[in-house]
Formats: structure tokens, C-alpha cells, sequence
């Protein structure tokens, strides 16, 4: 009888130190998780700033008050965040603009390049939360 209280005791402290590791699993995950969505509304409200002086292009306001808008030491905090969380792929379409903005082209061509900037920007942005969206679906599968 002793012998098989040992195991039954044995067997319990087993099948307990595992509920605990996948306790402790389970929580590491969420914590994990929780951070990548934190990451994601930060980039979510850099994007969304970044994007703003193009906004406004689209409006119909002066040109050159939006370039000096872009020019500024705000924007360029903000430029210099959303190149730390962006995307690799969001980020070159902002660089690419940007590159063209110090370039000095004249505003007509500027303008143009700065609709599809817009466009590329915008675009690429969709598709990385979507297939963030979309990996966090089948993640919880």
C-alpha cells in the first residue's frame, strides 16, 4: 500500500508541475501578445500622423504650407518614430517621398509625386495590418 501511495504522490506532483509550465506558458503568450497589439496601435497613430500634411495636400491647401509642415522639427520627430515602428515597406514609400521633397523639384511634379506617395504609403499600410489582422486569426486557431 505504501508503494502505491508514493506513486499516486509522484504522479500528482508530475501532472501539477506541468499544469504550472503551461500556466506559465499561457501567460508569457498573452504577455506577448499584449505587447504586439500595443506595438501595433502605436504604429496605428504614427501612420495615421505621419500621414496627415498628405491629408491635407488632398484638401486643397496651399501647397507650400504643407511642405513647411513637413519641414518642421514636429514632423520630423514623427518621421523619425515611424522609422523605428513602421514597416519596412511603408517606410521606403515615406522615404522615397521624402527624398523627392528635398530634392527641390518644382511643386507641379512635387504634388504629383506626393498623390502617389499618398497612394503607396496608404496601400502598403493596409496590407501590413491586414496581414497582421489576418496572423493573429490564425494564431488563435
Amino acid at each position: 500500500m505504501e508503494t502505491l501511495e508514493i506513486i499516486i504522490t509522484i504522479f500528482l506532483a508530475i501532472v501539477g508541475s506541468g499544469s504550472l509550465i503551461g500556466i506559465y506558458v499561457q501567460y508569457k503568450i498573452q504577455q506577448l501578445q499584449n505587447e504586439e497589439q500595443k506595438l501595433r496601435e502605436e504604429r496605428r497613430k504614427i501612420y495615421i500622423e505621419l500621414l496627415e500634411p498628405f491629408i491635407e495636400l488632398l484638401s486643397k491647401k496651399d501647397f507650400n504650407e504643407v511642405v513647411e509642415k513637413i519641414k518642421s522639427p514636429e514632423y520630423k520627430k514623427i518621421s523619425f518614430e515611424f522609422v523605428l515602428f513602421g514597416s519596412d515597406s511603408v517606410v521606403r514609400a515615406h522615404g522615397d517621398f521624402m527624398q523627392h521633397l528635398y530634392a527641390g523639384k518644382d511643386a507641379h511634379n512635387l504634388q504629383e509625386h506626393s498623390i502617389k506617395s499618398i497612394k503607396l504609403m496608404t496601400v502598403e499600410s493596409r496590407k501590413y495590418f491586414l496581414y497582421q489582422k489576418l496572423s493573429r486569426k490564425q494564431a488563435q486557431r
